[in-house]
């Protein structure tokens, strides 16, 4: 009686293939010297396609990982950081039989203390995972992955280029008036440029896709609005202080308007500030001003104002003779 020969395990092929891995990079080390560069080209570019199907095969780890994770931490229970929003050290940590004597409860804080990666990657690792991997029901079915076109190509597409795609496709499938076909053939589209061209040309595309699906862009939340809008004004050092506005559409297109006016080299009064009057420093404001009035002389024979009250932010350059100093 002939038996089949029997397939290696799993362990005993990445054993096989890191040290041969190891052994390859050995020998590879002192040949590379005084190489031709379009020689060095074509080895980076096997390497890098080698590491690509090493990439596949971490989002099907993670995706493992995932899966098989013991339940996620209440959330009535889990700490947050106040400054970076995650979850901080001190959370209430959950052990499981199985999963290793590692104390998380969560597929991200597994990958990160077992793989010794940071949070952003087992993020990035575990999000690209459920989309391009097959999907179990909770009755065992196993379902074709949510994005398939993106899973194709996912030996030959850097996990860069994937994780924007991703981001992309999240977006654009909660838009108004986008249906799922379109979503589809956004996809596939993203998938055949992410074979030829680099991540960076990809997000560019990506966020010219979302420019052009969504030209407003999403409306702020009221809670986000209320506590990030407005002027920032940075610490003092080597004697320059950083600014920075938060505003929304509206409000950057004033801001925009006003900016521009008082830039422009052709002319000499702004129509936004011309005959407006501008009041002193805590004065009543003129017909036109609006509020109290700010004046700065530039040393160049120009000052600019900056209104405040109805015209809050708006700075432009004034007319000759106008304002207080």
């Amino acid at each position: 009686m002939v038996t089949a020969p029997s397939l290696p395990s799993t362990e005993q092929v990445l054993a096989g293939l890191r040290e041969e891995v190891g052994t390859l990079a050995a020998e590879l080390v002192p040949g590379t010297v005084g190489m031709r560069r379009g020689d060095a080209l074509d080895l980076a570019e096997r390497i890098e396609e080698l590491g690509r199907e090493v990439d596949r095969l971490r989002l099907v780890a993670a995706r493992a990982v995932d899966l098989a994770a013991p339940g996620s931490v209440s959330s009535a229970s889990v700490l947050v950081d106040q400054h970076s929003g995650d979850e901080a050290e001190c959370a209430p940590l959950l052990i499981s039989p199985d999963d290793g004597c590692s104390p998380f409860a969560k597929a991200r804080d597994l990958l990160r203390d077992r793989l010794r990666i940071s949070g952003k990657e087992a993020r990035r690792r575990l999000r690209v995972a459920g989309v391009v991997c097959e999907r179990i029901t909770t009755t065992g079915e196993i379902l074709p992955p949510l994005h398939p076109h993106l899973a194709a190509v996912s030996g030959e597409v850097d996990s860069e280029s994937s994780a924007e795609i991703v981001r992309v496709l999240e977006r654009a499938s909660v838009l108004p008036g986008i249906t799922s076909d379109v979503v589809d053939e956004l996809e596939r589209t993203l998938a055949t440029h992410a074979c030829t061209f680099d991540p960076d040309r990809v997000r560019t595309i990506g966020r010219h896709v979302v420019a052009v699906l969504d030209p407003d862009g999403a409306e702020p939340e009221e809670t986000d609005a209320r506590t990030r809008q407005g002027v920032h004004i940075g610490r003092l050092y080597n004697g320059l202080a950083s600014v920075r506005l938060v505003v929304d559409a509206v409000q950057l297109e004033v801001l925009q308007t006003a900016f521009d006016a008082g830039s422009n080299p052709r002319t000499s009064t702004p129509p936004l500030f011309a005959g407006a009057e501008v009041p002193p420093a805590g004065g009543s404001g003129g017909a036109q001003g609006g509020g109290a009035g700010i004046s700065i002389d530039d040393g160049a024979g120009r000052r600019w104002v900056c209104l405040c009250g109805a015209r809050a932010g708006r700075v432009g350059r004034a007319s000759p003779g106008t304002g207080h100093g």
